[in-house]
């Protein structure tokens, strides 16, 4: 059964570059077990696609949370917190996964809700603020 596919959305942006395009990498592996899935991926191959991705979660939400410290973003406590949970949540939901699905949705509800509802407060913090974001990292465009 093939669900609807996550595309990059404008709703998902912070408007904070290297946190966009980590998020944007983050749901290209979300679309990446989908495409597994239906295609009847063999278990090792799912394994391994869900492994990447709770390393690769764990790489932003350490890359997230220094940037945060780096522009004294007041909210970087409860961020921290909401990003163990998460994480305890991700292995959670994947040990309990058989068919991979109820995994998938998990993540897919997991990506929408802290891209628009929390990591979304970053970009408005930063526009309060005046907050150049070249003053604190290169970017990779031009």
């Amino acid at each position: 059964m093939q669900k609807d596919i996550l595309f990059w959305d404008k709703k998902y942006e912070t408007g904070v570059y290297p946190i966009d395009f980590e998020h944007q990498v983050f749901l290209s592996h979300i679309n990446n077990l989908q495409w597994a899935i239906e295609h009847n991926a063999p278990k090792k191959e799912l394994e391994e696609i869900a492994e990447n991705l709770g390393r690769y979660a764990k790489f932003h939400f350490t890359s997230e949370e220094y940037f945060m410290k780096k522009i004294n973003y007041p909210g970087i406590d409860a961020q921290k917190k909401l990003h163990s949970e998460l994480l305890d949540s991700f292995q959670s939901s994947y040990s309990l996964s058989e068919d991979y699905t109820a995994f998938l949705d998990f993540l897919k509800d997991w990506f929408i809700k802290h891209t628009v509802l929390t990591d979304h407060k970053i970009g408005e913090y930063m526009k309060h603020k005046n907050i150049d974001i070249k003053d604190y990292t290169y970017s990779i465009f031009r």
